[in-house]
């Protein structure tokens, strides 16, 4: 049975607060679950703000976001159900002004969410054995984005993309350029790519909505399934 939740939408596109049960998300929007009973734990889903496009009319930051709802309250065991308070950052803001808000909110976890592509909007090239769900990590000691974590992600999430070539990858390599998310200060810091939006089984697959509970999955077990306490 999934757990009672009471859902607060912060719209940036008004100054006053709605609660509701049901909404649909938009790019003007934030939003914070509440949840009772729970852990206490919190979790800040960061969505791309970028306007990338991909096969069949894919744009990269309304798929993000779309991620992001779907990880938090969606199909299945999400965040929300089990048990922990959730926020989802606005595409419409910076990422310094997530960043910030993820630290002044005492996140726990912090996940930046994106999907990957080539150097075109939809690759003729772009198979199963060239795409997957990759993740990121930072060495360093300034970042919580650890290696462990981003592997420990990466596991749980990967096995339902189409891609075959899923890793965990160190920021600011071969495979990725420097990214000021990934020094986001709270105990935690994941960064995904979630699947190739370039090629259309990549797209289908971000689009559907049976798999973003995994993220929750991952989080869980992660934490070591922390128990409701309140």
């Amino acid at each position: 049975m999934r757990l009672l939740r009471v859902l607060v939408v912060l719209a940036v596109f008004s100054s006053a607060a709605f609660v509701a049960l049901n909404v649909t998300p938009t790019g003007a929007a934030e939003y914070t679950w509440n949840t009772y009973p729970t852990n206490g734990y919190k979790i800040y889903l960061s969505p791309s703000s970028q306007g990338n496009q991909g096969c069949n009319g894919y744009v990269e930051k309304f798929g993000a976001r779309d991620i992001g709802y779907e990880a938090a309250a969606g199909y299945g065991n999400d965040l929300v159900a089990r048990g922990y308070f959730v926020k989802l950052g606005s595409i419409s803001s910076s990422i310094n002004s997530r960043m910030l808000e993820s630290e002044t909110w005492n996140a726990r976890m912090h996940i930046a969410i994106h999907t990957n592509a080539g150097s075109t909007a939809c690759n003729s090239n772009r198979v199963a054995s060239n795409a997957g769900t990759w993740t990121i990590y930072e060495p360093s000691s300034s970042s919580n984005a650890t290696k462990a974590l981003a592997e420990h992600m990466r596991y749980y999430v990967a096995g339902a993309s189409p891609g075959t070539n899923d890793i965990a990858c160190r920021h600011n390599t071969s495979c990725t350029t420097y990214i000021s998310e990934m020094y986001t200060d709270v105990p935690y810091v994941a960064y995904y790519e979630m699947e190739f939006h370039d090629w259309p089984t990549g797209v289908s697959f971000i689009r559907s909505a049976t798999w973003q509970w995994r993220i929750g999955w991952a989080v869980d077990r992660w934490f070591g399934y922390p128990p409701n306490m309140y």
